[in-house]
């Protein structure tokens, strides 16, 4: 992945956190805002304690592998920007929707929240001094909480999705989501397929295009593998 869009994304996690910083809500308790289920889920992926010591015994590959997983779950960095700082007022209130506003800094912040007859919407918008009011996370939410999106725009580049986090729980309650990594619409560059089974058992894929570069599976009695494409050759290894 680009150093470049990897260094961005990386900053505007750290100023946003800074910025959001966040405490236990006094906002009127009638208002009814709620989180996101899937921003209590914590890492989107577990690595498996298996790979874990194969990393730890300084196997490359396992590194390697672990690295792409550690990647995916600094999206979850962004969960504790849906909570509302504790001088958040309600600008706005209509039947469908409320409108909260705070500020920091001279910066401006709205976190639009909506409940809608099938699901929940939350709508992050910060305004800089620099940069105009923009969307920075939408997300939405079935009330069944069994399936979800984020995305997370770039203020840099408004045709550019940081991160496209599309998420599942079937009826067996297994996890699967896929995420795409500076999607701009027509390529990403990078795309995460993550599994995670209520059996224990679990996937993790990452590719470019079609051209799987990392894959580890898990089995439900902790046993595993992992793939790794390493230039023209791929390279494998095993736990039991």
């Amino acid at each position: 992945m680009k150093k470049t869009n990897l260094f961005i994304l990386i900053m505007s996690v750290a100023a946003l956190s800074f910025n959001s910083c966040s405490k236990e809500s006094d906002i009127d308790p009638r208002q009814d805002y709620r989180l996101p289920s899937s921003a209590n889920r914590g890492a989107i992926v577990i690595v498996p304690a298996g790979l874990q010591t194969l990393a730890e015994n300084q196997d490359f590959y396992a590194m390697t592998a672990i690295s792409y997983m550690l990647t995916v779950n600094m999206l979850s960095s962004f969960s504790e920007m849906f909570t509302l700082p504790e001088d958040a007022k309600l600008q706005n209130k209509k039947s469908d929707s409320n409108i909260y506003y705070w500020s920091m800094g001279g910066y401006s912040y709205w976190m639009t929240y909506s409940v809608l007859a099938d699901k929940y919407i939350w709508k992050y918008e910060y305004q800089f001094p620099d940069v105009p009011r923009f969307t920075y996370i939408y997300a939405e939410e079935n009330k069944s909480g069994k399936q979800g999106l984020w995305t997370i725009n770039s203020p840099n580049d408004l045709s550019l999705k940081l991160w496209n986090y599309v998420w599942n729980i079937d009826a067996l309650e297994n996890f699967q989501a896929v995420i795409k990594l500076n999607d701009n619409g027509i390529t990403n560059e990078g795309q995460f397929e993550v599994g995670s089974n209520s059996n224990n058992s679990g996937s993790f894929i990452y590719k470019i295009g079609t051209l799987i570069q990392a894959e580890v599976i898990w089995n439900s009695d902790g046993s595993g593998s992992y793939l790794i494409q390493d230039g023209n050759e791929e390279k494998t290894g095993f736990w039991n």
